[in-house]
């Protein structure tokens, strides 16, 4: 594989990761932490390696391929002690190309890869967050797959659920189902099917666990050693090429040659606004919105400062009145969310900002199935306002309502999993009872949007025209308190 890549123009890099054959102890994070390190070592010494730091790809099968996804959707996840590796996006891969990979610890699921990582019996919590295709966010690397319908041992729908969960995100995806062939296909041409390929180097990391069970410094129960054994007997199976799958390498170069290097920049605007959020004029009042994509402005991303709903806010305020945009994509209220926003660079910069006032909006992304916890969001719910609440300024903080979502086609689901029946019938009604209860204040953006599919581009982000309506909102119950904060200020009060 590393030689095929090579040829085609790369620099290939082979990665020995963590593995333990036999299943004897969970390996939880170590292999995540092992290609993580690995993309940042690249990096870190690209130009040592000729390598392009912005054309990092990750390539894996089976369960690497599971691995190689892993890390794609969990990268922010994923620190590093060593300084000279450390730093967010650093272990981001620009794209990720897979074979008949392990995606799913659901229905499909691979159930010996997923029990080498979480152990026979792990939680469902731990199943979840090894779903991968319940955790692909907008931040989620371009990717490229391809499987064998006839797989037996790694159902192809393991490809077309990661397909469908980046479609859904707005993720770059390219995905290729050959009518014919089995698990392990490799490279599928001449060369594999001769297996004359270099054993005593592809083969060096089971030799070496041989020799360990061998010698006793690994022990291993007997059926254990029967069966590693047992597999370096010769199986007697011939293996043939199949030309059609054998074209993927040239499908795959052609598709990192024509997307990434557009995608990588797309991904660099975005994170222009991420990882520098705005910073408040000292002489005007803030308001700061915190929130998911809805608050970014992802319906708008192409006109973001003119067409989100802050935009439309800022022109209908006095111009003492600043407002910021402290939204990220994809983000949860729940620390244990796909991607807790407490995490975010955002998070931070709203803390730090000394806002007047804070708009709060979250549940959304929260009402996904692989995220909805009711008890685990009233109770962060609580201290995610109040650790805005407590703040020196004291300030005044709003809870949005989120405004309604809908089926981006008739008939069909809501975008990324999102679901407006949680949403409706247990965020909406439990935001509205804490505001209630706590006096926090409280603006509802679902009544004004509630049977208006046309005021969003995707069901869920709104549009220019619904960015409009919702600044109206917002400015029609701040009106009392911008006039008190005024008022203070005449009277030289510090807020």
């Amino acid at each position: 594989m590393a030689e095929k890549f090579y040829a085609l123009g790369y620099q290939a890099f082979v990665l020995t990761y963590t593995t333990d054959l036999f299943g004897m102890t969970p390996l939880k994070s170590q292999p995540l932490l092992d290609v993580s390190r690995a993309v940042r070592y690249v990096r870190a010494h690209a130009a040592e390696f000729g390598v392009d730091p912005q054309m990092v790809l990750l390539c894996g099968f089976s369960a690497g391929g599971h691995l190689a996804a892993d890390l794609a959707v969990h990268f922010l996840d994923v620190s590093d002690p060593d300084p000279r590796y450390a730093g967010p996006f650093k272990n981001r891969p620009n794209g990720v190309i897979l074979g008949y990979p392990v995606i799913t610890a659901g229905q499909y699921a691979h159930d010996m890869t997923i029990a080498t990582r979480a152990g026979k019996d792990a939680p469902q919590q731990q199943r979840k967050q090894l779903s991968l295709e319940t955790q692909v966010t907008s931040m989620t690397p371009p990717f490229f797959i391809w499987h064998t319908v006839t797989d037996d041992i790694v159902p192809y729908e393991n490809s077309l659920l990661m397909l469908h969960a980046l479609k859904d995100a707005g993720v770059l995806a390219e995905c290729h189902l050959f009518p014919e062939g089995p698990h392990g296909l490799s490279l599928a041409n001449a060369y594999w099917a001769s297996g004359e390929y270099d054993g005593a180097y592809t083969l060096a990391q089971m030799n070496d666990f041989l020799e360990a069970v061998r010698n006793g410094t690994y022990p291993l129960p007997d059926a254990a050693r029967q069966a590693l054994e047992h597999l370096q007997q010769p199986q007697g199976k011939t293996l043939q090429p199949y030309e059609d799958v054998a074209v993927w390498p040239e499908l795959a170069d052609r598709w990192a040659r024509l997307h990434i290097k557009t995608e990588t920049e797309k991904l660099h605007t975005r994170l222009a606004s991420f990882l520098r959020p705005e910073v408040p004029s000292p002489d005007k009042y803030g308001i700061a919105c915190i929130g998911d994509s809805i608050t970014y402005g992802a319906g708008v991303e192409s006109d973001r400062s003119n067409q989100s709903y802050e935009a439309y806010l800022q022109k209908s305020l006095p111009e003492n009145w600043q407002v910021l945009n402290y939204g990220f994509s994809g983000t949860t209220l729940q620390d244990e969310g796909d991607l807790p926003y407490q995490r975010t660079p955002q998070a931070q910069a709203a803390l730090k900002c000394g806002a007047r006032i804070y708009l709060i909006m979250f549940g959304t992304n929260d009402s996904k199935p692989q995220n909805w916890e009711p008890e685990r969001f009233s109770r962060e719910l609580d201290l995610f306002v109040e650790r805005y609440r407590s703040l020196p300024q004291q300030p005044k903080v709003f809870v949005m309502i989120p405004p309604a979502c809908f089926p981006k086609t008739p008939g069909g689901t809501v975008v990324a999993d999102i679901s407006e029946q949680t949403l409706q019938n247990q965020i909406r009604p439990l935001l509205r009872k804490r505001a209630a209860e706590a006096g926090w204040g409280c603006i509802d953006l679902y009544a004004p949007t509630q049977g208006h599919p046309e005021y969003f581009a995707d069901g869920v982000h709104p549009n220019a025209e619904g960015n409009r309506l919702i600044a109206q909102t917002i400015a029609s119950h701040l009106s009392v308190c911008l006039s008190d904060t005024a008022s203070h200020k005449a009277q030289g009060a510090v807020l």
